[in-house]
């Protein structure tokens, strides 16, 4: 029945009719006026665009939540605070802002070893290009803590190039930067390994202990999503 109509009914015609009214359809011919081709947003649709987390629906806290957002997990605490107290969005806000207090403490501590590496590492890694290549560093490092011989060429050797106080500060540099680099490549290794048996390294230890801590004194709440806020809470 039907194949005895289409030859006479165009057949972009027939699509439109028995499509959804709410379902734009792409013309089968090609047009230059592309608002009539595809749904394009409204003024009343930018206008509903969230720009706070605050303006998000559950199901996006949610979501953003599980993927480690921590203002999305800020959020999903807010609403839990506002259920389980009862109070508006604003005293909600009030709690949270005393359990990042609470969940910052000891951060002068626990940020310490991290402190530690961050300059250590720099000042290691700037000082020894000028240990090895620099002739009065070279000296005075020598002088001070190595006591070795100067080469064969004495002075004036270490005078004719950089690269001859290289050759000649490698002696008792190598042995130090090749340690200090295979520590690091084995504690890599090591973090690696922990990582596939899900035993946790320190960062992850501490972020354990902090959660749980900060769950234990307001027991109050669902205890996931304010170890979740913990995890994701930075140290600031």
């Amino acid at each position: 029945m039907i194949r005895g109509v289409v030859g006479s009914i165009p057949l972009s015609s027939l699509v439109r009719a028995t499509a959804p009214s709410s379902v734009v359809v792409r013309p089968l011919c090609a047009s230059n006026d592309t608002e009539k081709a595809y749904r394009i947003p409204s003024l009343e649709d930018a206008g509903r665009l969230p720009i706070k987390f605050r303006e998000c629906d559950n199901e996006t806290i949610f979501n953003l939540s599980i993927h480690g957002v921590h203002g999305a997990r800020k959020e999903r605490l807010l609403r839990e605070v506002m259920v389980v107290d009862k109070c508006d969005w604003s005293t909600a806000r009030q709690k949270v802002f005393e359990m990042d207090k609470a969940n910052d403490t000891f951060r002068s501590m626990i940020k310490l070893p991290y402190q530690i590496g961050v300059f250590g590492g720099l000042i290691g890694a700037l000082s020894s290009i000028p240990l090895v290549f620099y002739k009065p560093w070279a000296l005075w490092f020598n002088e001070k803590f190595v006591h070795a011989d100067l080469p064969d060429g004495g002075m004036e050797e270490l005078d004719a190039s950089f690269w001859n106080v290289g050759s000649w500060t490698w002696g008792w540099m190598e042995p130090y930067l090749g340690t200090a680099s295979f520590v690091l490549l084995g504690l890599q290794f090591t973090r690696a390994q922990m990582q596939k048996i899900q035993w946790k390294p320190y960062t992850e230890m501490v972020l354990s202990w902090r959660a749980n801590r900060l769950a234990h004194q307001y027991p109050q709440y669902n205890r996931v999503i304010v170890r979740d806020f913990s995890k994701s809470d930075p140290w600031d």
